[in-house]
């Protein structure tokens, strides 16, 4: 078994986290659970695979069980995770959850700014580019370190959902290759054994 667990969040299709299990060995990973807050496509994926899913409604308790649920893990990866995580939660796991935001982060970042909203307000504003950003979570929405970030060139007339798809081609390979640069770095800062 891989010495990286990570532990993925997801509230829809998961087309990120499906991408994560097919390439967790080569990247030398190992998904060791999903977390959803709700019944979703992400959830059946993983118990066809074998993955444990652990279904946590937002109410009182969930951050304790949340905090249960990732005590062991390397990395708590949100990807499309919908539920805001507490003050709490981020002070008690420092650099290990990061989130995919659809948007060049700082940019489009926020409370309210996810899905087609982001890519909605990138298209009012006439921006030349959109893209996808990986960063570490922190108390403040959207607003932790940026780890990795990529970018397209916005070809007008677009529609929102035309450029969702798009900026969501570019996250399907951006976590990936950001979680096996992440788990370089846990490795180098690992005591060698």
């Amino acid at each position: 078994m891989a010495d990286f667990s990570v532990v993925v969040c997801a509230s829809g299709r998961g087309d990120n986290f499906k991408t994560l299990v097919e390439k967790q060995q080569e990247h030398g990973c190992a998904i060791t659970s999903l977390i959803v807050d709700r019944p979703c496509k992400a959830a059946d994926y993983a118990r066809e695979r074998g993955i444990p899913v652990h279904e946590l409604k937002v109410e009182p308790g969930w951050e304790e069980r949340f905090l249960q649920l990732t005590s062991a893990a390397s990395l708590i990866v949100l990807a499309g995770f919908l539920p805001i995580l507490s003050r709490r939660i981020c002070e008690a796991l420092p650099h290990r959850i990061i989130n995919l935001h659809p948007s060049l982060l700082p940019a489009y970042g926020g409370r309210g700014m996810y899905g087609f909203k982001v890519q909605e307000a990138v298209l009012a504003a006439h921006e030349s580019e959109a893209g996808c950003t990986v960063h570490y979570v922190t108390a403040d929405i959207d607003g932790g370190p940026i780890i990795s970030r990529d970018s397209l060139k916005i070809n007008y007339p677009i529609t929102a959902q035309e450029l969702a798809a798009q900026v969501h081609e570019l996250e399907l390979k951006l976590l990936p290759k950001t979680l096996a640069t992440l788990r370089l770095l846990h490795n180098l800062r690992s005591p060698v054994r």
